[in-house]
């Protein structure tokens, strides 16, 4: 159990500190699980994820800016909630670049302004945090054993999603494995013949859980923004409700082995492109996917997130959409089905990538990646495939972040599928001069390089992404021209080279050094 970062803003320990939340606004319902406390350099070593961690920044003495990136970068990725700097021991304002960089990762800081014993504050934001949880544990054992004696008297899959309505305060549904509701409580507008939408639940402040059978997630169990207890307290004790609902369902045991059956054939056939377009559309409607007037796409986690399904069929529940999910190659591969034309802005690659990125922790490497959109079932082979070239390709470009989204590395996919000598080819003829450097000069004019071609050739932006000075910028700029004897502002060079920097890239697989 957790509370979240404006619970801990408004504990009174805390505000003797004198708080000032320099990033994070946006995030003040970030969960926080634990306080922990260390000037330690390597701390992001030591946490596990969604801590609040508290430091006198000694730490950070005598470090520069890119040193202090990257203690900022380290704890961002591994999760962290927050990140709190106490003023007065090393620093008298928070480091400029320690802003950014959290801002840029979306790490909420606070500086503290007031000098009080950490371990006063982790004492009482601890003491709170197992309070929380004491009342979330009596909660979810409360809410585990209503649904088990239901169960016991032989209660349906309505009666036991009735019943956790009535213990959450808060409408409900079950959405199967194709993504189409099983069964549904009431939500005060449609009446009872009409569903709720599971994306204006979990969007309205509900959430949801993944109801695994025999070891393979099948369904998904949402409700909507909870009366009875705290988002948080009712997330973690839906946990607890989703066995309740797995033996219910496996009363129907050939019915469920046979959609199991056909969703791991449909993604498996999808992903061998040797189905013809009858035998797809009679898995997907074994599956209960639409096999008309849809738009398909195809979203995978690789094999390094254990709840990769389970992200994905979050995923599929925010949007409201038909899906089947499935292990495939150690990836979570995630087909969705939309009616055509039901989503406009944003595309729906892009839309589903926001949701992914959301639920991943924020890294350089991406951990996902989208297809483009298909606009039928065969179409679909080619998203999965576009997907894993998106998720390499990802690998060797800066700044792809968690989700690696195919239509934003188009030329990348296309170079990884040329041979070798082809893109050495490439690099040669456009970059022969500049990648001959020693491997300092040659990062460093290369990063500045590409930085200026993807900016469109506008010095300010480039000067801006890279933290240069304008006239360090230009120096590097014209030592470029020199290298190349090329004219970096003629439109017909500048593709050729953005080519060739990639090509680079994927041959040698060193990301862009950035400048601090």
């Amino acid at each position: 159990m957790s509370i979240v970062l404006a619970d801990v803003l408004r504990n009174p320990v805390f505000l003797r500190t004198k708080p000032d939340l320099a990033v994070g606004e946006d995030q003040l319902g970030r969960r926080i699980r634990w306080v922990h406390s260390t000037d330690v350099f390597e701390a992001a070593s030591l946490l596990r994820g969604d801590e609040l961690l508290l430091t006198t920044g000694i730490g950070l003495a005598g470090a520069d800016a890119q040193r202090r990136r990257r203690y900022v970068r380290g704890l961002a990725e591994i999760g962290l909630g927050a990140l709190a700097l106490e003023l007065g021991w090393v620093f008298a304002e928070l480091p400029p670049d320690m802003v950014d960089e959290a801002a840029e990762r979306g790490l909420p800081l606070i500086a503290l302004r007031q000098l009080v014993p950490f371990v006063e504050i982790t004492e009482s934001v601890n003491s709170a945090i197992v309070d929380s949880s004491i009342v979330g544990l009596r909660f979810a054992d409360a809410l585990s054993q209503a649904l088990s004696d239901a169960l016991a008297h032989g209660a349906t899959a309505e009666v036991l999603l009735a019943r956790l309505g009535e213990l959450v305060r808060a409408p409900a549904m079950l959405i199967g494995p194709d993504g189409a509701p099983l069964c549904w409580t009431g939500d005060g507008t449609g009446g009872a013949d009409a569903p709720p939408s599971s994306a204006e639940l979990l969007d309205g402040g509900g959430c949801g859980a993944t109801v695994s059978v025999d070891g393979v997630p099948f369904a998904t169990l949402v409700v909507g923004k909870p009366g009875a207890q705290s988002r948080d307290v009712v997330r973690d004790a839906l946990d607890r409700a989703c066995p309740a609902f797995a033996l219910q369902l496996l009363s129907d045991r050939a019915g469920l082995a046979t959609r199991l059956h056909a969703s791991r054939q449909l993604l498996h056939r999808l992903a061998a492109a040797d189905a013809s377009p009858g035998a797809l559309r009679a898995l997907a409607g074994a599956v209960g996917l639409p096999v008309e007037g849809s738009d398909y796409l195809v979203a995978l986690v690789d094999g390094g997130q254990p709840r990769g399904p389970a992200l994905l069929r979050e995923v599929a529940a925010r949007l409201g959409a038909r899906h089947a999910v499935t292990a495939l190659d150690e990836q979570a591969v995630l087909l969705v089905a939309v009616p055509t034309g039901s989503v406009s802005a944003p595309p729906l690659d892009d839309r589903v990538a926001d949701l992914l990125a959301g639920l991943l922790p924020r890294t350089e490497q991406p951990r996902a990646a989208v297809g483009p959109v298909a606009t039928d079932l065969a179409g679909a082979a080619a998203s999965l495939r576009q997907a894993r070239a998106a998720l390499r390709a990802g690998g060797v470009v800066p700044g792809t972040g968690p989700v690696a989204v195919a239509s934003r590395l188009t030329a990348e996919r296309m170079l990884l599928d040329r041979p070798t000598a082809e893109l050495d080819q490439l690099v040669a003829e456009h970059l022969g001069g500049l990648v001959a450097l020693p491997p300092p000069r040659r990062e460093e004019l290369l990063a500045t390089l590409e930085s200026y071609l993807d900016t469109a050739r506008s010095k300010a932006a480039t000067a801006r992404r890279l933290r240069l000075h304008r006239q360090t910028l230009y120096q590097r700029l014209r030592r470029i021209e020199q290298v190349l004897g090329r004219d970096l502002d003629d439109p017909r060079i500048a593709t050729g080279l953005a080519l060739a920097v990639r090509a680079w890239r994927i041959r040698s697989n060193v990301p862009v050094t950035r400048d601090p």
